[in-house]
């Protein structure tokens, strides 16, 4: 595998650009995953698996995986006929299969080595989803359904079988997502197996479609604008959020958490883009001239289709872990008094040059050191009068939780000093987040008596 890592410019482009919600770089590592002559499409990632399709045997394509964490790649389904768009859910992967003449869902199990054929029945099945022992697809028995097989129980069962066309089903736990074209157009539906309703999404009169989900979030292709964007559906609050509606097309979406990508043509080729959801930022995650296309993502890993070397790859960007902040922290009173029962104590925390205290998440700051817990975040002001700004930061330390400031931790450690001394110093490191997800921490000295 060949990796190649971001320039020290890409970083410093991304420190400038973050601050603001645009399309910054991406700050990580490429790595190309597959590397035969042949061509590998559609990409699909569960921790360190990588299923594709690969039509090194012959022109009829086959499954195979590569595991990241071994470095090796393996053939999953190499029978003669043709397998494609493979998806994949922990140590089990689903793909359709034509080996029967129609098209059919096969199971392959990691662990055991063992395929098992899910649906052989007469008709074109495809576009299978996996989530846990839960499996969907796009059923044409009766000229394209859901359907639903729950691998414990070893059963099937109808989820849709509305007159109109369904397809693209996506899944999440109790929910089935998918595109439904009742109403004459395509629409985004939604399928709860708990309550066992169902539930119509989008109701704009353009088309929606390819519906990814992640937990209470939906994402989707969405045409209402005359071409390709990226809207997304909170089931919670039942808001509808449009993502990117850039001028160019935006289509085949994906989600993990926070983050979504999808392929981009705004560069004149196809690039993959991805926005997080938490910070509200916009990052490009290629930048090479060739066509990119067809992203799936797994916590910080994204893996697409790209044919920089004329051929189509499997490639893989690992999303770096921001680097944490040095932080300065000047904490008051520097004195503890366990007599008096002091209340609260007070922590001015000072970031780097280019870093803004104002942009730390206050309510992820904590006291780690001491046995202090809660918070209480004040204004950004320069207490010491250095010109650096700080925020102000005020600990409860006589919180309702119990052992909130636990005396017989603190009296201890004076067991570890001179006898008849009455005091300790005690280093505190007072840490937290920025609004963007990076780390922080430092350190002061407190001392405490008794």
């Amino acid at each position: 595998m060949k990796k190649h890592t971001w320039s020290g410019l890409a970083l410093l482009l991304l420190a400038a650009l973050m601050a603001v919600p645009a399309a910054g770089v991406l700050v990580g590592t490429e790595t190309q995953v597959t590397t035969s002559t042949s061509s590998q499409y559609f990409p699909a990632v569960y921790g360190d698996y990588i299923v594709y399709e690969d039509n090194r045997n012959d022109i009829k394509t086959d499954i195979y995986l590569y595991d990241l964490g071994r470095g090796v790649e393996t053939p999953v389904c190499t029978n003669p006929a043709r397998q494609m768009l493979p998806a994949i859910w922990g140590h089990r992967i689903v793909w359709r299969d034509n080996r029967n003449g129609d098209g059919a869902v096969y199971l392959y199990d990691i662990n055991t080595g063992a395929e098992t054929p899910v649906c052989t029945a007469q008709q074109y099945h495809y576009n299978p989803a996996i989530w846990g022992d839960s499996i969907v697809w796009v059923d044409s028995r009766n000229e394209g359904d859901i359907y639903l097989y729950t691998i414990g129980t070893g059963t099937e069962t109808a989820i849709c079988t509305d007159a109109a066309e369904q397809s693209y089903p996506a899944i999440w736990e109790d929910s089935i997502v998918w595109e439904d074209h009742r109403n004459g157009n395509g629409d985004i539906y939604l399928y709860d197996l708990g309550t066992r309703t169902e539930m119509q999404i989008t109701t704009n009169t353009a088309r929606q479609t390819e519906p990814a989900i992640w937990d209470d979030h939906i994402v989707w292709t969405d045409y209402r604008n005359g071409k390709a964007d990226v809207y997304l559906y909170d089931i919670n609050t039942r808001t509808e959020t449009a993502i990117c509606t850039d001028p160019a097309e935006q289509w085949w979406t994906a989600i993990w958490g926070d983050r979504i990508v999808w392929m981009d043509d705004r560069n004149g080729n196809y690039d993959i883009y991805l926005y997080d959801l938490g910070t509200g930022v916009e990052a490009q995650v290629t930048g090479d001239a060739a066509y990119q296309a067809y992203p799936a993502i797994w916590g910080n890993r994204i893996v697409w289709v790209d044919y920089r070397n004329g051929m189509p790859d499997i490639y893989l960007f690992e999303i770096a872990a921001p680097t944490e902040l040095d932080a300065t922290v000047d904490l008051k009173p520097d004195t503890l008094r366990l007599r008096n029962k002091d209340h609260t104590i007070t922590a001015f925390i000072e970031l780097p040059a280019g870093a803004d205290p104002a942009e730390i998440d206050a309510s992820s700051c904590r006291l780690d050191s001491l046995p202090i817990v809660g918070g209480e975040p004040s204004e950004v002001g320069d207490d010491d009068g250095d010109g650096v700004p700080d925020l102000m930061v005020t600990f409860d330390l006589c919180t309702a939780v119990p052992g909130a400031l636990d005396r017989q931790a603190i009296l201890s450690l004076f067991r570890t000093v001179k006898v008849g001394r009455m005091f300790v110093d005690v280093a505190v490191t007072v840490s937290g987040e920025m609004n963007d997800g990076t780390p922080f921490s430092g350190e002061d000295t407190i001392r405490i008596r008794v």
